[in-house]
């Protein structure tokens, strides 16, 4: 009798699943052969080990989207296996357990390491089937419900009537349908990133996992990490790249990479495979990338902040975002989708806006774009006594916008040469802005728009000491 009882109506049964990979651990070669038939029959992409180290050596080719894995393994028992991967941090996926005789404690114990499901020996592809299926929805879950609590309180949403909205959301329509690279260019507030979750949600990787990442989250040491993975120690650190598989990778404000990290990435979305820090082997990756920027790209390949490479692939689907003052019909709606979103979010009083200070809105410039417009009602709607939002207030509180107007300095340095007054001002400049950063680089650079390698030099040129800020 086999291993694994079959089940025909499930075998048959039509089910569409996307290519996922399983790991299956088991020391019995049948076991292995049959759960292959079973996963495979059905769509799944399955990779066998019969020992702890073989699996070690799986993990570090590719990482999969579930775990079959058996108790009583002669080199290593399946529970110490869990346990170390949780000591490392390296459960990458839904690890379910597998046995025919394990004891209630070791059962607990596996679990209590960061297993997910248990499986009696002799197995049914039914129940098997059921169990990988549910885990890796479930895990899928938690990590888009992760997402939606990061996101919460940060949405933009992109609302409008107007025919440059109108023809932004076919751009991203066609996007959707497609699934290549996706460039998005745009002044800051413009709402790049809630663009690239419309994509992501509406194409077909939308049951895949959206992996965000920034230049600015980490330093410049630890950036190839953070993307590439790291396999120093025998530990395996799986970089953004890896947590994107078969998903979408958003990497926001692409020019603040090191164009040594482009051209790697670059290659990436080339070859599909991607050797990590410290890593001897390459392994399998199925991305889709969506990049940003507020640079205009030929510029940024000119300037040297832009791999022509990297821009090779983003080129096939840029989309230019027009800044908020270039459709200002839309500033009516947009300040009404506000004033509602912070009444149901925040419990923000209701406050109606008059037809002048609509107008008012109209007229503004809005550097900060969407954004700016975000946090200005929120602003109103907290600081106004009146059931209504009138002209006089509107014009307060654009005067005092940090996004409208420059710190004024005490006093300007009329008396200085050329040269030696506009050094006063880039310092004095520097100074403000970077304590408005928190004394963060990585910030900075992203707010005055400058790569880090040249902002560096210029604090240098201006005897100005990130360290003593």
């Amino acid at each position: 009798m086999n291993p694994v009882h079959a089940n025909a109506t499930v075998m048959n049964r039509p089910l569409e699943v996307e290519k996922k990979l399983i790991l299956i651990v088991d020391d019995e070669p049948d076991i292995c052969f049959t759960l292959e038939g079973i996963l495979e029959d059905i769509g799944y992409e399955v990779v066998t080990a019969n020992n702890a180290a073989e699996a070690r050596q799986a993990l570090t080719q590719q990482k999969p989207n579930a775990i079959l894995l058996d108790i009583w393994m002669p080199d290593l028992d399946g529970t110490s296996l869990v346990k170390e991967w949780s000591e490392q941090g390296a459960i990458p996926c839904p690890i379910i357990m597998m046995s025919g005789h394990a004891t209630y404690d070791s059962v607990v114990e596996s679990i209590k390491y960061g297993a997910v499901a248990f499986l009696e020996k002799p197995l049914t592809s039914s129940e098997v089937l059921h169990v990988v299926e549910s885990n890796i929805h479930n895990y899928h879950l938690k990590q888009e419900i992760q997402t939606l609590k990061k996101a919460a309180g940060e949405t933009m949403e992109l609302i409008g009537s107007s025919p440059q909205h109108v023809q932004l959301m076919n751009e991203v329509d066609n996007a959707a349908e497609t699934d290549t690279s996706v460039f998005l260019i745009g002044e800051l507030g413009t709402g790049k990133r809630t663009l690239a979750k419309q994509i992501h949600h509406k194409s077909q990787r939308n049951q895949g996992p959206l992996i965000e990442f920034s230049s600015a989250e980490a330093n410049a040491e630890g950036l190839s990490r953070a993307l590439f993975g790291d396999e120093s120690s025998d530990v395996i650190h799986y970089g953004k790249i890896e947590l994107a598989n078969n998903g979408t990778l958003l990497l926001g404000e692409i020019t603040g990479l090191p164009i040594e990290i482009q051209q790697r990435l670059a290659k990436v979305l080339e070859t599909g495979r991607l050797i990590r820090d410290n890593g001897l082997q390459d392994a399998s990756v199925n991305i889709r990338l969506i990049a940003t920027s507020r640079f205009q790209p030929n510029q940024s390949v000119s300037n040297n902040n832009l791999s022509e490479a990297l821009l090779y692939h983003l080129n096939t689907m840029p989309i230019s975002i027009q800044p908020l003052r270039d459709h200002l019909e839309d500033v009516p709606d947009l300040v009404m989708h506000y004033v509602k979103y912070f009444c149901d979010t925040e419990q923000l009083p209701f406050r109606k806006f008059t037809v002048a200070s609509l107008n008012r809105l109209r007229q503004h410039h809005w550097p900060g774009n969407i954004r700016e417009l975000k946090n200005l009602v929120q602003r109103l709607l907290i600081s106004s006594d009146d059931t209504e939002v009138k002209l006089e207030v509107v014009d307060d509180a654009i005067r005092l916008s940090p996004n409208d107007t420059m710190t004024h300095f005490s006093e300007i340095p009329l008396h200085l040469p050329l040269k030696e007054a506009r050094e006063a001002f880039e310092r004095e400049y520097f100074l403000r802005q970077f304590k408005v950063c928190d004394g963060n680089v990585a910030k900075l650079a992203d707010k005055v728009g400058m790569e880090r390698t040249n902002l560096y030099r210029k604090l240098r040129s201006l005897d100005i000491d990130p360290k003593s800020i």
